[in-house]
């Protein structure tokens, strides 16, 4: 199992995940956006955490830009953030300043929490826009990398999802161009399964608090 499981065998992370999954690309698929939560994935390197974050969402949902710059340091015209559903930040970016790393926390939780976006196209004035996309960060275990975990108060656990890596799992990895090509061919077959067959387990989703529609 790529995930860790919960010490107690009573929750199942990687069915958690693909809940997340089902309800993201469902409202995409139906033109009936949702709000979902921020999906963090932590663990050891070489496990495909960067391929699922940076290659297979693209895939999945047509779009998926790096959101590092904006979402770490603030970084100026975001048109393309604007148009992409998917926004992941990758463990090459640094929030070792306390600063930056607050930013982030603000930002991230703002974005979970309020569907919208301020959309700055160069040569432009800014507006806001809707926004129902997904925010996805991957890092590293070590102590450097997973200081990009946002401040856990609160006011922002019910809106991340924080995921562990499996340490005994090993991801088998292909020449580039293969690899692409094998996810490109296995997609649709995993996207209908998902959409037709899948089934959450009850206790993950909400009903009485649908907002972002699994526990």
């Amino acid at each position: 199992n790529f995930f860790e499981m919960h010490p107690n065998d009573e929750f199942h992370p990687g069915e958690h995940y693909l809940a997340e999954l089902q309800r993201s690309y469902r409202s995409f698929l139906n033109s009936k956006p949702t709000s979902g939560h921020i999906i963090i994935i932590c663990g050891p390197a070489g496990r495909g955490k960067s391929l699922l974050n940076t290659f297979i969402l693209r895939e999945i949902f047509g779009s998926a830009m790096d959101a590092g710059g904006f979402l770490v340091a603030g970084n100026g015209f975001n048109k393309a953030l604007g148009e992409s559903a998917i926004w992941y930040v990758d463990d090459n970016q640094s929030t070792s300043n306390l600063s930056a790393h607050k930013t982030f926390s603000e930002t991230i939780k703002k974005h979970a929490a309020t569907p919208e976006v301020v959309y700055t196209p160069k040569y432009h004035d800014s507006r806001v826009i809707p926004w129902y996309g997904r925010i996805h960060v991957s890092c590293n275990d070590d102590a450097d990398s997973i200081s990009i975990i946002p401040d856990l108060d609160i006011n922002i656990r019910d809106k991340l999802c924080l995921y562990n890596v499996n340490d005994a799992w090993e991801a088998t990895f292909y020449e580039k161009t293969e690899m692409a090509e094998l996810i490109r061919e296995e997609l649709p077959y995993f996207l209908r399964w998902l959409i037709d067959d899948f089934e959450p387990y009850e206790y993950m989703l909400t009903p009485v608090k649908p907002r972002y529609g699994i526990i």
